[in-house]
């Protein structure tokens, strides 16, 4: 797997696709296990990362109608 070329992975989507591409690789015996396996393991901690930063957005945005709506209640 040297010499691949840099892929950004920001999304769910873009993991999956990697982890497709890997899958592939290794079913035609182009990526050894050991890889696989490595790139496997951090792709599931970057999914969790992914994941808790797109719950923090989402929790900020509820907060944020909530305390608009606490206004309107005191105002």
């Amino acid at each position: 797997m040297a010499g691949k070329k840099h892929i950004r992975l920001r999304t769910a989507g873009d993991v999956r696709e990697l982890l497709a591409k890997l899958i592939n690789e290794r079913r035609r015996g182009e990526a050894n296990s050991s890889e696989c396996r490595d790139i496997g393991f951090l792709c599931k901690i970057l999914l969790d990362s992914i994941e808790a930063g797109e719950v923090e957005e989402r929790l900020a945005e509820i907060e944020k109608r909530l305390e608009e709506k606490e206004h309107e209640f005191e105002g």
